[in-house]
């Protein structure tokens, strides 16, 4: 735990205290002023969101200075919920310190005279208000998230009826009102900040369920917020006073002050997940489309620049400070060889020629490409997950080829696959599925009346710890061809 949020947490364990003082003066019907009770709340929730602003700045910028990581994707999701947790902190423990004002201002508004009070204002916001806690609780029947979804409910339940009750005396209305609105805030950047701080594997496996929630959500926590003005504006003899025609525009602009660093930390994780999520999620897109290649294991992660080698659209994706960069490739796919670097990527469509796969190598000095490939995703799931692309993180991966290791060099096993999944080892002709590789590395020289699919089918049997190295491929007339630059 950081230090920073260490600092948040005694904020608020001693403001707590102080809080409980403020709702003990305020029953008494002596309520103090309406900003220094409502320092501490506010004060937690400028905290966290300021917090969690600064982490999810410094985590882009890390991002923007590492852009050519392939591991860069998994390490911004694992770190990312970090950066919410200051918010939720500061959310929900704004919530729960305004709960004991609330309290002394309910009892300050119960002891106070009939002739001083009006339960007009209550009723008002109460027929309105009451439904937020039914809309969360209705939320919840979707099966899945009860404990966030549970916690900002059973939070409204507790907060609703004192706030709204203390707004029947004058005296106590201004404080009701105002200390609701900072629980309610509270709940909301807190609830929200909370589902967006789970582990990132049950965010990826239950997205579809989670994005189900914001709405109930949202609209629970929106429901009790129209509900305070409304009860605000139903007091009766006060509609010209300057007190009730402030209060509306005070509630805003305490909002937007409140919802700025969030909303900072909003638009730096919308940044992030462009940056570094929607380069994956588009080669998972571009995958789905060319299918067949799910099986092939991934060691390592997506390459920065990636060569799509399909024969309708041949195109570059890349990386960049900007995100995604797609660049149509100029020339023909066959000729492409002296552009690609050592570590490239490439996605290859299974029905591609053995021969065609040689020659798009051609020319090429890079050593070493990564075959990419990606595990089966459907429609649903990728539609989901460009609300929020950084999710995509993992679905796609490399597997390292390398290439022009000579003949002469000996590895531990040569082979020569040939079509129709079968492999010569030593002029003994078996089938693929007989087989047995283990971690040691192994040359393979492809036959070039095979196709792509073959290969992938070799290389789905592969061990991903073993190093693979492509030899000369080989002709039908037993002449060789080279990899990339002929030596």
């Amino acid at each position: 735990m950081s230090l920073p949020l260490l600092g948040l947490l005694l904020l608020l364990g001693l403001g707590l205290l102080l809080q409980c003082g403020w709702g003990l003066v305020a029953a008494l019907r002596r309520p103090p002023g309406t900003l220094a009770a409502l320092t501490v709340p506010v004060g937690a929730l400028l905290y966290g969101g300021v917090l969690s602003a600064w982490s999810a700045e410094r985590l882009y910028q890390n991002a923007l200075g590492n852009l050519d990581d392939p591991d860069l994707p998994l390490r911004m999701l694992m770190e990312r919920p970090g950066i919410w947790e200051g918010l939720c902190w500061g959310g929900l423990g704004a919530a729960a310190s305004v709960l004991p004002l609330l309290v002394g201002v309910l009892i300050g508004a119960l002891r106070t005279p009939p002739s001083e009070r009006s339960w007009l204002p209550t009723m008002v916001a109460s027929f309105i208000g009451f439904a937020a806690p039914l809309v969360l609780g209705m939320g919840m029947l979707e099966g899945e998230f009860v404990l966030e979804l549970g916690l900002p409910a059973l939070a409204l339940c507790l907060l609703l009826p004192p706030g709204l009750a203390g707004m029947a005396a004058k005296k106590t209305r201004a404080m009701a009102g105002m200390g609701l609105m900072i629980g309610l805030c509270g709940l909301l950047f807190g609830g929200y900040a909370l589902m967006q701080s789970l582990p990132r594997e049950q965010l990826q496996r239950d997205l579809g369920a989670l994005l189900n929630l914001w709405a109930p959500f949202n609209l629970g926590i929106l429901t009790a917020a129209v509900a305070v003005p409304v009860g605000w504006l139903a007091a009766p003899g006060g509609r010209s006073s300057m007190g009730v025609i402030g209060a509306p525009i005070a509630f805003i602009l305490l909002g937007v002050v409140i919802s700025l660093p969030p909303g900072w930390l909003a638009f730096r994780q919308i940044q992030l997940g462009r940056l570094t999520g929607m380069y994956e999620l588009t080669v998972a897109q571009t995958a789905a489309d060319q299918s067949g290649i799910s099986r092939l294991p991934r060691s390592e992660g997506l390459p920065g620049r990636i060569l799509v080698a399909s024969t309708v659209l041949p195109r570059w994706l890349e990386r960049s400070a900007e995100g995604l960069v797609a660049t149509r490739l100029e020339g023909e796919l066959l000729d492409v060889g002296p552009q690609i670097r050592r570590g490239d990527g490439i996605l290859l469509p299974p029905s591609l020629n053995i021969e065609d796969f040689y020659l798009l190598l051609s020319g090429s000095n890079a050593g070493s490409v990564g075959l990419v490939a990606c595990a089966a995703v459907g429609p649903v799931l990728l539609k989901q997950v460009s609300r929020d692309p950084l999710l995509a993180t993992g679905w796609c991966g490399a597997r390292p080829l390398r290439l022009r290791r000579g003949l002469e060099e000996g590895p531990a096993r040569s082979l020569i696959l040939l079509k129709d999944a079968q492999v010569d080892e030593d002029a003994e002709i078996r089938s693929l599925s007989e087989l047995r590789l283990d971690e040691r590395p192994v040359l393979v020289r492809l036959q070039l009346d095979a196709k792509m699919s073959d290969f992938l089918n070799f290389l789905a049997r592969v061990p991903a710890q073993t190093e693979v190295y492509l030899g000369w491929g080989v002709q039908l007339d037993g002449t060789p061809l080279p990899v990339g630059v002929e030596d």
